[in-house]
């Protein structure tokens, strides 16, 4: 399937199409997207109940 994604012949590599053809992301792209990854689940309870447990809405917290 991936060949047919890029175009390769079928006797092609893999290798040189995932390198030069995927993007991936650098370091703080991808903490930022594993954060923001984290933060959905949570708001949508698609998390695990150790990290849901450490949510507090920022509603329920008092003013200072």
């Amino acid at each position: 399937m991936l060949m047919m994604i890029y175009g390769g012949k079928r006797s092609d590599h893999v290798t040189p199409l995932l390198g030069d053809r995927l993007l991936w992301l650098r370091v703080p792209e991808r903490i930022q997207f594993k954060l923001c990854l984290m933060v959905f689940k949570t708001l949508n309870h698609l998390a695990p109940e150790y990290i849901r447990s450490c949510y507090v809405p920022v509603s329920n917290v008092a003013r200072r």
